[in-house]
């Protein structure tokens, strides 16, 4: 994407500001989200955590409109957003009355899937007139940044193993 941006003839993001605000947006849109993911994964299996990380544009329409005014919520938004959730946990197989050893699984999808909306609510109300390519490069350096000191330490303290077998059963 640096290479893309680039070659584009655009540049990575200029003011402190915006390095900020690129910064802000890859802890909630890549950093938090695709560590929960991963967690998640090692517990749930991976098609409940796609479909419970489907439920990003139903955070979204419930948050949109404590933060953009022209994006009221209306009561068919409204009963579309509950069939949506009733939707994801249907899809899901979830049973609400068995709060289990996937229970945490569960719940770290569907964060990540809040902090996907979250952060599109950020880079609506932070990146007008911005660039989406500048601002993806820009947030991918940030993401690597933050990031590499973490996978420094864990990979040292933990080694790195890749394999096939998830440990689900």
């Amino acid at each position: 994407v640096v290479i893309a941006t680039y070659a584009m003839g655009l540049s990575l993001p200029r003011t402190r500001r915006l390095w900020l605000d690129v910064a802000i947006m890859a802890v909630l849109s890549n950093v938090v989200p695709f560590a929960l993911i991963a967690w998640a994964e090692e517990h749930i299996a991976s098609g409940t955590a796609s479909v419970l990380n489907a439920s990003m544009p139903l955070f979204t329409a419930m948050l949109v409109p404590f933060f953009i005014a022209e994006e009221g919520m209306t009561p068919f938004k409204m009963a579309g957003v509950l069939t949506g959730f009733a939707g994801v946990a249907v899809f899901s197989g979830a049973d609400l009355t068995d709060i289990g050893s996937n229970a945490l699984g569960d719940l770290a999808a569907v964060t990540a899937a809040a902090c996907y909306a979250v952060g599109a609510v950020f880079a609506r109300l932070r990146f007008r007139g911005e660039h989406p390519l500048s601002l993806s490069a820009g947030q991918l350096v940030s993401g690597v940044v933050l990031l590499a000191p973490v996978a420094a330490v864990l990979g040292a303290r933990e080694g790195v193993s890749l394999h096939v077998d998830s440990g689900l059963s």
